[in-house]
């Protein structure tokens, strides 16, 4: 990807676990946990940068989704009829 995003802003506070950012996510930046998250109490904590969002992948790897494995997760099977 030639084009980077320069500024990118996940708000937590309106995050009703759908995943759809996930799904649509180009590049598998965005991930669902399996384990929750600490607790925040500063407003500031609820928006994710891309900063932070950068950190947040070197401290946690594991993840039970990603985009392409829910993607992948969504096509038809198609059987075959021989």
């Amino acid at each position: 990807m030639e084009e980077a995003l320069q500024k990118f802003f996940l708000d937590l506070q309106s995050c009703i676990q759908c995943e759809l950012c996930v799904q649509i996510c180009p590049v598998d930046a965005i991930i669902m946990m399996r384990v929750p998250a600490k607790p925040v109490t500063l407003r500031s904590d609820l928006y994710l940068t891309k900063s932070k969002m950068m950190n947040n992948a070197k401290i946690y790897d594991e993840s039970w989704a990603r985009g392409s494995l829910l993607q992948e997760s969504h096509k038809p099977i198609i059987k075959d009829n021989k």
